[in-house]
């Protein structure tokens, strides 16, 4: 796995600042932090499981309380069963009376805005679901510290992070480069 410093001595050269005259080396871990945390949002590469507790009669929960650490949530299992995503505007065209309904097992799920999750049914009974997310993550805090993401993602961070650390900088062609570099990678 690539350290922090390795990464940061590539981002020095591609800036022509090899030296690091212009961007300190905490400056340097934060922008690789959140150029990690955005090419980990986009590609959905680190991905863990948790465990959901939903209460009976109960249908909105925040996910930011629950897991901190999550980006953007994938699925949710009730045992074997998936439930199906749905968009809130889905779920009132489908019942205009969705926040009231309850069942045996829960259904369908949505998020309202960033931080509510929605899950329809209500359930009669507390149950656990299974949630995969992406994982925001860790905040870089010293050169030695190795990155999340796996080694072939690389390449795609340092262009995002090239991008980041030249707009602070306010060199523009650079930033056009390296931001055709990252739209080429995504595939946008």
């Amino acid at each position: 796995m690539a350290t922090a410093e390795s990464l940061i001595s590539v981002l020095s050269m591609r800036l022509r600042d090899p030296q690091r005259t212009a961007t300190t080396n905490d400056q340097w871990l934060s922008i690789i932090s959140r150029a990690e945390a955005l090419w980990n949002a986009v590609t959905m590469k680190v991905i863990v499981e948790g465990t959901l507790s939903v209460e009976p009669y109960s249908v909105v929960y925040s996910v930011n309380t629950v897991f901190p650490d999550c980006i953007r949530l994938i699925t949710l299992r009730d045992g074997d069963h998936t439930l199906w995503p749905l968009d809130a505007k889905g779920l009132r065209n489908m019942d205009p009376a969705w926040l009231r309904n309850v069942g045996a097992n829960p259904e369908q799920w949505s998020m309202l805005g960033r931080d509510l999750l929605l899950i329809h049914p209500a359930v009669e009974a507390a149950r656990d679901l299974t949630v995969a997310y992406v994982q925001y993550t860790p905040i870089l805090t010293t050169l030695q510290q190795e990155l999340t993401m796996p080694e072939h993602e690389h390449a795609g961070i340092l262009d995002l992070a090239e991008a980041l650390a030249a707009l602070r900088l306010r060199q523009f062609k650079l930033l056009m480069s390296a931001g055709e570099r990252v739209k080429a990678r995504v595939g946008a």
